[in-house]
């Protein structure tokens, strides 16, 4: 059986984005994971593809990595801070945090998309459709 999960993480920064260059400005944002999880015969002790509340504790500890300011992190320098560009940020390196970390049911986790809210009504959405931990 195959499920859609939907994993998601609120905080509050302040950012800049074109054209209004170093024009801090603070939203809450949520960045949402939808992955697809079977449950197969390596689960065969639980009921659930994937462990939503530890993918969202590491996720959770991934975000507050980030400063007050985006685009002060080093690895967003250069970068707009927009919803597009934090999309892409959370497919580059959230993955290889995972890893670093030790998180280990990695294999199984099929992601379909990443999105960026700002507020509660915008939404930016990376379409991933594949396994972004597939180098474990």
């Amino acid at each position: 059986m195959s499920f859609i999960y939907n994993i998601k993480y609120n905080f509050e920064r302040k950012h800049y984005n074109p054209p209004f260059m170093n024009d801090y400005h603070s939203h809450e944002f949520i960045v949402n994971f939808e992955m697809s999880g079977e449950i197969t015969s390596y689960f065969t002790t639980s009921e659930y593809g994937i462990d939503t509340v530890e993918f969202q504790k590491y996720l959770g500890r991934f975000v507050e990595t980030l400063p007050d300011k985006l685009n002060t992190d080093l690895r967003l320098i250069n970068k707009s801070c927009s919803t597009e560009s934090l999309c892409i940020f959370f497919q580059e390196y959230f993955p290889d945090f995972l890893r670093e970390s030790g998180y280990k049911k990695l294999k199984d986790i099929f992601c379909l998309s990443i999105s960026v809210f700002e507020g509660y009504s915008r939404e930016t959405k990376l379409i991933i459709n594949k396994n972004l931990f597939e180098n474990s």
